[in-house]
């Protein structure tokens, strides 16, 4: 059971996000009906810590064996999406991909999908072509690029 739940007309998520940068490129993920990108990850469940959730999202969906290297950002993330009011707290974690992975091919699209069958799109976006790209939460378009030597605390309000 993951922990997400609504209370108030407000949906709180407890979300772990893995970052992968593979050659100068960073790993992200699209949901076809929406037009942003934003990293691969998923819910945490109930009793599990959050990097085993980090490595079991990214193995369903992308296939990828990951490495945890170190936690990178604890965020408190208020955004809308679809005019619901969301409030989620992400870990976001530097991974490491297998090397020799099919999906290392910066060349092309991957697809996975989510548990509930939505399907994901995935694609390698250089880092320094982070600057206009329609990224969710809007700190990765310049924090991806300059990632703290040390676990950084992020509020991100988005909220209207």
């Amino acid at each position: 059971m993951t922990i997400a739940f609504e209370r108030n007309g407000m949906q709180f998520d407890f979300r772990a996000s893995g970052i992968a940068i593979h050659c100068g490129h960073v790993l992200l993920v699209r949901i076809e009906r929406y037009p942003f990108w934003f990293l691969p990850g998923g819910h945490v469940e109930i009793g599990e810590l959050a990097d085993a959730a980090m490595i079991r999202e990214m193995r369903e969906e992308t296939g990828l064996d990951i490495k945890i290297d170190r936690i990178v950002w604890v965020v408190e993330n208020f955004f809308t999406l679809d005019g619901k009011r969301h409030q989620e707290l992400g870990f976001y974690y530097l991974v490491t991909p297998p090397s020799g992975a099919p999906q290392l091919d910066l060349s092309k699209e991957f697809y996975g999908t989510e548990e509930n069958g939505t399907p994901l799109i995935f694609r390698w976006h250089r880092l320094d072509a982070l600057a206009d790209l329609n990224i969710f939460p809007s700190f990765l378009r310049a924090g991806l690029t300059a990632l703290p030597a040390s676990i950084s605390h992020l509020v991100q309000n988005d909220l209207p």
